[in-house]
């Protein structure tokens, strides 16, 4: 894997991601990673709701990313179609997140 100079926010629900985006927005964020499974408002939700913020030009260049626990390829392919990048499946491999990362910041 390239090394990289990571920095990450860590928020509990989907509400919380959603505010912090907001409350750091002069922070460009290069990657979300969403859980499907959040309180307040799950992952497809908060994604709908960013995508629909991007309008407004609001961390277009982000990708987000849904960690499911649903395997079902209609489901993935609905996330998908709502914005996501790409979708990991629970239980997230090291590799599998590596892998992705490099895919998106290859330098």
């Amino acid at each position: 894997m390239n090394k990289y100079e990571l920095h990450f926010v860590e928020a509990i629900n989907g509400l919380d991601c959603l505010s912090l985006l907001y409350i750091k927005k002069e922070i460009k964020f290069d990657l979300l990673l969403i859980d499907e499974t959040m309180p307040y408002l799950n992952g497809s939700s908060l994604i709908r709701l960013l995508m629909s913020l991007r309008k407004d030009k609001f961390q277009s260049e982000m990708k987000i990313v849904s960690i499911s626990g649903n395997n079902d390829e209609s489901f993935i392919e609905y996330l998908k179609r709502e914005g996501c990048y790409d979708v990991l499946s629970k239980e997230i491999k090291k590799s599998d997140l590596e892998k992705l990362i490099n895919n998106l910041f290859i330098l």
